[in-house]
């Protein structure tokens, strides 16, 4: 209670006797609780919105090689006989997006099996690299920080 209170919201109950109790919680319009997907990269934990998540895909390391493809400079990764783009979530996070590798892509071995989410954005998808599932979460999603808009690395 002390943490909605926190968050501006409030919690109602309704007892009636022999039918039960109804507990309703209710949250400022700036606030909304939404399924993830808690994922590890880099060491550092991300959710990813389960409306936004197409599927979780595994390919084990031997065939990692096989299903890994370069287009005009972007990473592809070859699903089911259609090619997405890749996304490198680690190499977002250092800054190193888009640019070809020059070396393996960090957390990589040769013996790393390619773990990635399949994510649509309205008419795109495309595959986010990640190093780790870790579980499902009901997450509170609020605004940000008006310090914070401005920047672009954050959505």
């Amino acid at each position: 209670k002390t943490n909605l209170a926190r968050l501006g919201g409030s919690v109602e109950i309704d007892s009636v006797a022999g039918h039960g109790t109804t507990f309703t919680l209710r949250l400022p319009l700036t606030l909304a609780i939404i399924p993830g997907v808690l994922i590890a990269v880099a060491g550092q934990r991300y959710v990813i919105a389960q409306k936004d998540l197409e599927e979780l895909v595994c390919i084990d390391a031997e065939q990692t090689h096989v299903r890994i493809e370069w287009t005009r400079n972007q990473e592809m990764v070859r699903l089911r006989g259609r090619l997405l783009p890749m996304v490198r979530l680690a190499a977002v996070l250092q800054g190193d997006a888009g640019q070809p590798p020059t070396e393996q892509p960090v957390g990589f071995t040769e013996a790393s099996p390619l773990i990635f989410a399949v994510i649509r954005t309205g008419s795109q998808r495309f595959a986010l690299a990640i190093d780790q599932v870790l579980s499902n979460e009901e997450i509170v999603v609020k605004p940000m920080h008006s310090r914070l808009r401005a920047l672009t690395i954050y959505s």
